[in-house]
């Protein structure tokens, strides 16, 4: 009969920062945490840990988005360069 090993992932370096944002939503971080038996800290790593491709997915997404409207901006700017008698 093997005995069970605990596997732990390996130390990555952390950094503490600070961040604002409103209160509503730190009080629901916190009744998260608290749920799950965390720490604010904890439960934040965590969910980041779980949702990291859909905060990249959610980045790349805000980013193409606003690259349209750029790109609608600098033609419409180029139009009316065109039109423009200097």
């Amino acid at each position: 009969m093997s005995a069970a090993k605990p596997v732990y992932p390996p130390q990555r370096p952390v950094k503490k920062i600070l961040i604002t944002i409103p209160e509503d939503q730190i009080t629901m971080i916190d009744e998260c945490a608290k749920a799950m038996g965390l720490s604010r800290s904890a439960f934040l790593q965590i969910y980041f840990d779980t949702y990291a491709e859909q905060v990249i997915n959610f980045t790349e997404g805000w980013l193409a988005g606003i690259g349209f409207y750029y790109e609608k901006l600098v033609n419409k700017e180029k139009q009316l360069k065109e039109k423009s008698p200097t």
